[in-house]
């Protein structure tokens, strides 16, 4: 008798063993109209079919957090809409604890989704989270992102190297890394898998186990601003993009990538803890072998973030200025240079953060950067400009308060006294001590003057998360609509802060350095919450220099206001941020213009449709008027302001030049499309352009650099596809496909 029970129980043994065998070892499928995507019992991808073709590729894919071992059984479960979700148990031998884990995989009209839900079991802590993308890449395989540049290898072939080929920088800022960072390189080629490592936005705290401050990393080149990857096969003309959602909480993003077709993205600082659910979402989409089909999918995806909230923002896009000066300029001069916004420099204010002190607007006060203001004084500046038809944005700044700031500092007058606001020391420990940043030794690079974070002016960094300061600045905010009407908005400078931890407050989320902490950005994201509907809901707009340059930043922002795009990085990854948006730049001084040739340092903002800074009188560490640097301006301002209202065009395989025999993009405008053809290597070319529609009527216009008029020029119309044969001049020229309105 015990022996047949003994017989039974191993039979049992046996049989859960063979359905648990069966359950981690089978594959479930999921389909969709140009993905199919193969997944394995435990919850991994297995295998792809891709294009319309659906062309099979042994991907293999899953999540993991570093550290951590599976325990126990996978269990899955479906849904009638297609939904598969797997649930893991995972323990960290080192922490001690374990975590729950689903993976979600759901099928969409233009994608499969995946989401990922991580869910702690008793203490908190933190692991770089990692979604692993494993591609079986060829010498011909190609990949892309929205990087600053594109790195290569010497195995890469000739015509890959041409294209890649920098066009050299002309700033003196190259000192700080002692490299030619302030080169430009064409950011819209794809390239051969290699070893590489990129940064989302800018390196994790002021350096990934680096020492590199906020100025050494605005120039690094290894950085990407959306994050979305693209692997693309010409021969079988499909492509696979991979994109996480710019809604996720995401504090560090860092992708790397191997020579074989891996592609890892590794998420930093996010706490997994019993009462925080740590969710993540991204998305494969299949298509054909362009880039620009996963950046057009994710920017109609998530429209928050590509489209500007004021629907008239494109209007500010022309070359701008920072300048303090309330002189007078020659109106004419500027429009013909482009010329429409003037970010009015930081030194209104009494000092940084007091932006509108709390007095009537025809009270005087000492103005930072020396004289007087008063607030009727600022907005009839703004009135002036607006009736000459340009727009100026005031000043604003979330992240930095104070000027000759002293630490420690006990006030000197009373909290309730009405001139506290007059000496900044006495208003910020008075009210906004709170927010004050404190770095820790031995991780930050140590500052100058002790425990707080200084900046520009000795002024301090802030948390914008602390209640008082949050409601200080929206406060700010509503002044500035009620108090200059006629200001067109605010732009916020120095989001570069954004990257630091407050190791004295806890946000819920963020674990950084071993213990709760509070992230700026998520600081920052709570406070445009509320500060972008206050300015919106007036029909103001908000730019932003950003300098940490990440599509999140942007869900309230109309566009960038970049302090640094004469450098090739920061330009580039400007300008996939603002696909629909404005998109300003700046130049540092007429020296770079003439260093780098003006032909070469406009050609290259045209490409990517971003506008330069145009010499101003009374800029501020920028490019001051000269006739030696006007002339250029004055040259490329009408091409300038044909790309105003441009927005890209991603449709694929959009734009062609015969032999590379130059640079070329596509942008749609309200006048039709533009296209800017660049760095030209011969003086005729040939351009072929397949637009996603083709106007049933229209002219073709070629401007040029230094010549007044347009010439009309003929073209071929192959179905969707138009073939332009044109002249260069200067390596140059803009192609306007001007729609013929048949009604009139």
């Amino acid at each position: 008798m015990n022996k047949q029970r003994f017989m039974l129980l191993k039979l049992c043994i046996f049989i859960i063993w063979i359905i648990t065998l069966y359950s981690c070892s089978s594959s479930t499928y999921i389909k969709t109209e140009n993905l199919d995507i193969k997944l394995s019992g435990d919850g991994k991808i297995i295998g792809m079919w891709i294009g319309k073709d659906k062309i099979e590729k042994k991907i293999v894919s899953y999540t993991e957090i570093v550290g951590c071992r599976l325990l126990g059984e996978v269990k899955i479960r479906k849904s009638n809409g297609g939904m598969i979700e797997f649930e893991r148990t995972l323990i960290n031998d080192s922490f001690y604890t374990k975590c729950k884990v689903i993976d979600r995989f759901i099928p969409t009209k233009g994608s499969i989704r995946w989401e990922v839900e991580i869910k702690g079991n008793d203490r908190a802590w933190s692991a770089p989270i990692k979604t692993v993308f494993n591609y079986p890449a060829s010498k011909e395989t190609r990949f892309w992102t929205t990087w600053g540049r594109p790195n290569y290898d010497s195995s890469a072939d000739i015509s890959i190297q041409e294209a890649l080929k920098p066009v050299r920088g002309g700033s003196p800022e190259t000192a700080i890394l002692e490299k030619s960072n302030n080169d430009w390189v064409d950011p819209l080629v794809p390239v051969p898998f290699i070893n590489d490592t990129l940064f989302y936005g800018c390196p994790p705290p002021f350096g990934y186990n680096r020492s590199l401050t906020s100025a050494e990393w605005t120039f690094y080149r290894e950085l990407f601003s959306v994050p979305i990857f693209s692997v693309l096969e010409n021969k079988e003309k499909i492509g696979i993009n991979l994109a996480l959602s710019p809604e996720d909480n995401i504090l560090n993003l860092v992708m790397t990538s191997t020579p074989d077709g891996s592609v890892v993205y590794s998420r930093l600082s996010n706490r997994i803890s019993n009462y925080n659910t740590v969710k993540f979402s991204m998305d494969l989409i299949g298509d054909t072998d362009d880039w620009r089909c996963g950046l057009g999918w994710m920017s109609k995806r998530y429209p928050d973030y590509f489209i500007p909230k004021n629907p008239t923002a494109l209007k500010l896009n022309g070359t701008g200025a920072y300048s303090n000066s309330y002189t007078d300029f020659d109106v004419k001069k500027m429009k013909d240079m482009a010329f429409t916004v003037n970010w009015q420099a930081s030194f209104d204010f009494p000092y940084m953060g007091m932006f509108l002190p709390p007095v009537k607007p025809d009270v005087k006060w000492k103005r930072y950067g020396g004289g007087e203001m008063s607030i009727k004084a600022m907005n009839d500046y703004a009135g002036n400009m607006r009736q000459k038809g340009f727009y100026v944005l005031n000043y604003f700044n979330v992240t930095e308060f104070g000027a000759k700031m002293k630490y420690p500092y006990v006030p000197q007058i009373s909290n309730t006294d009405p001139d506290l606001w007059k000496e900044s020391n006495d208003f910020l420990y008075s009210k906004l001590s709170g927010a004050i940043l404190q770095y820790r030794t031995g991780y930050y690079p140590a500052t100058k003057n002790g425990p707080p974070f200084y900046t520009w002016g000795n002024a301090f960094a802030m948390d914008c998360a602390d209640s008082v300061y949050h409601e200080f600045l929206l406060d700010q905010a509503r002044r500035h609509i009620n108090e200059i009407p006629n200001s067109f908005g605010i732009c916020i400078d120095r989001l570069d802060w954004l990257n630091v931890f407050n190791v004295n407050a806890d946000d819920g989320v963020t674990w950084f350095d071993g213990r709760p902490a509070r992230s700026i950005i998520t600081s920052y994201k709570s406070l445009m919450e509320q500060l972008g509907p206050i300015m919106h809901n007036a029909g103001k707009y908000i730019l932003a220099n950003s300098i940490g340059r990440r599509i999140d930043y942007f869900k309230h922002l109309d566009g960038i206001f970049d302090e640094f795009t004469y450098s090739g990085t920061p330009l580039n990854t400007s300008a996939f941020i603002c696909i629909n948006k404005p998109a300003l730049g700046w130049t540092d001084e007429k020296s770079t213009v003439l260093k780098e040739g003006g032909d070469n340092f406009f050609q290259k903002y045209l490409y990517m449709g971003v506008f330069p800074m145009c010499p101003f009188p009374g800029n501020d560490h920028s490019i001051q008027p000269s006739d030696s640097v006007d002339r250029f301006y004055l040259d490329y301002g009408p091409l300038l302001k044909l790309m105003q209202e441009r927005k890209w065009v991603l449709s694929p395989h959009v734009i062609s030049v015969e032999n590379s025999a130059a640079k070329a993009n596509v942008f749609s405008t309200p006048d039709g499309y533009l296209v800017p053809v660049v760095y030209g290597k011969q003086q005729k070319i040939q351009v072929s352009i397949l637009l996603p529609v083709v106007p049933e009527k229209f002219k073709c216009l070629a401007y040029y650099p230094g010549i007044e008029k347009p010439v009309e020029i003929s073209y071929v119309k192959e179905k969707d596809k138009i073939k332009v044969d044109m002249d260069l001049v200067r390596g140059c020229g803009m192609l306007l496909l001007k729609t013929i309105n048949l009604q009139k």
